[in-house]
């Protein structure tokens, strides 16, 4: 039997081939293929001309957003724990007015099961900011899975505080967000929305002690304001996250902000609000006023609190 073999150089050439021989060459090129194509894919453990890692985040993309944020997309598999890790700018984080600095360096986002297109927020200012998508492994390490570099400028620094983001997360069509904009009609200046939001928060909303013990028993929580707006109830993350949100959706520049006040026990949050009269954030904790409304308490509250209790931050969103 005739058949024509490829040279390396490309050329063909003309051998004669038994019906054994030929058998043997096709039973060998088909053994050397097979074992090309396990051990490429990983078949055996043993690395193979792909990357696992790079085929694990071939999914994943990042998108500057220009206003403070980044969109990533990716796609989680099930029963998979996948986290996006922002470390800060070197020298954002000051010694002097941050509770935990090595801690106030790093952003953990735990990311759902399916695919995620999510705005990560970047909340420490101006700077070089690294971003990485890592997946938790069984020993309690984490793999990082893909890394990226974002330099955010001034002028998009201060954008971020505007902005839904992975926290605080909201659409203008949500039906808190309507309720916003029906609480202030008729409001003339910032302070005024700030004020009837302030009091719809404080006067109908209450603590969910519940919610705190299932809480504690995670590693990771993220607000959800639908569930938070329904219910009537959370912990203080997921009021100060409906506060913040339907304040930015009626153009009021709002974060909230993570740490320890001498007001409450635990790591609390609660939220910073832009004076853009007199230029500077001042503190409002709704949580803190809504339990002792509730409480019915004697104890006298203002909504502005002094910045002096809410100085040991950890963590801006």
């Amino acid at each position: 039997m005739v058949i024509p073999i490829i040279s390396v150089t490309g050329r063909a050439d003309v051998r004669m081939w038994s019906g054994k021989e030929l058998r043997m060459k096709l039973f060998k090129r088909i053994a050397c293929f097979l074992l090309a194509f396990m051990l490429s894919a990983g078949v055996f453990g043993v690395p193979g001309l792909f990357d696992t890692k790079a085929v694990e985040a071939a999914d994943d993309t990042f998108v500057d957003n220009k206003n403070g944020t980044v969109q990533i997309t990716f796609t989680v598999d099930k029963d998979t724990t996948v986290l996006v890790l922002v470390t800060v700018p070197e020298g954002s984080v000051k010694k002097d007015t941050d509770a935990d600095t090595k801690k106030a360096s790093n952003y953990y986002y735990k990311l759902s099961a399916g695919k995620n297109v999510v705005d990560i927020p970047l909340t420490r200012g101006a700077g070089n900011y690294k971003i990485r998508i890592c997946k938790v492994l069984d020993t309690g390490k984490a793999a990082v899975l893909s890394t990226q570099e974002v330099n955010l400028s001034e002028k998009n620094s201060s954008s971020v505080f505007e902005v839904s983001n992975f926290v605080v997360n909201y659409g203008l069509k949500d039906s808190y967000i309507e309720k916003a904009n029906s609480l202030i009609k008729g409001c003339k200046t910032e302070s005024d929305k700030v004020k009837k939001i302030y009091n719809f928060i404080v006067q109908n909303f209450a603590y969910d002690y519940e919610l705190l013990s299932v809480k504690q028993k995670t590693s990771y929580y993220n607000p959800d304001n639908f569930s938070t707006y329904d219910r009537k109830l959370g912990i203080c993350y997921d009021i100060s996250a409906l506060f913040v949100s339907m304040l930015r959706s009626v153009d009021v520049d709002a974060r909230i902000v993570t740490g320890h006040t001498p007001n409450v026990k635990e790591y609390h949050a609660w939220s910073q609000v832009w004076d853009s009269k007199k230029k500077k954030w001042y503190t409002i904790d709704c949580t803190y006023d809504m339990c002792l409304y509730n409480a019915k308490s004697k104890k006298k509250y203002t909504m502005v609190k002094k910045d002096s209790e809410y100085s040991d931050i950890v963590y801006y969103y």
